[in-house]
């Protein structure tokens, strides 16, 4: 009796710590990636449902932007979208320390890009989130990314200005 609780208990310790750690990771990295196996391999992968399904909506940005405080920027937004999806919108909204003139931009073509404007007003941790919201084949679809932007870091060489 002694030896089964024993045993139990390590067995339930050992499943709360698998739960635990499968509960905090991202859904995402816990796909596998199906390019990095081949033919037989990628379609397993695909059927089990251990791959991440591809976006309704694609759009492709640099995940990282640097820029000047005060200085008016841009990130291009390349998009792509299905020939069956409706009242399809890019939503823009961003973190305090920048200033976006755009906030909602409708994407009536099936492809092509969108040159978002922004100003980056003081430094630190700032980031654009760009969320994509329609329809395809009926059905309403949201998918959404983020552009890290950072401040550019002074040269050491340029002049300081005089008081």
């Amino acid at each position: 009796m002694k030896n089964y609780k024993r045993y139990l208990s390590v067995i339930s310790a050992t499943l709360l710590m698998i739960a635990a750690t499968n509960t905090v990771a991202c859904g995402n990295h816990l796909y596998m990636d199906p390019s990095q196996y081949g033919f037989v391999g990628r379609t397993a992968i695909k059927l089990a449902g251990l791959s991440a399904p591809e976006p309704v909506f694609k759009i492709n940005h640099p995940s990282m932007a640097k820029v000047e405080i005060g200085e008016e920027s841009h990130v291009v937004i390349e998009y792509d979208r299905p020939w069956r999806s409706d009242n399809v919108e890019l939503t823009i909204s961003s973190t305090t320390g920048i200033t976006l003139p755009l906030k909602n931009i409708e994407l009536d073509d099936l492809d092509g890009e969108v040159k978002l404007p922004f100003l980056l007003t003081k430094p630190g941790y700032n980031s654009i989130t760009i969320k994509v919201t329609g329809e395809h084949k009926g059905e309403p679809v949201t998918s959404t990314s983020m552009v890290y932007v950072r401040a550019k870091q002074k040269s050491i060489n340029e002049p300081k200005a005089e008081l």
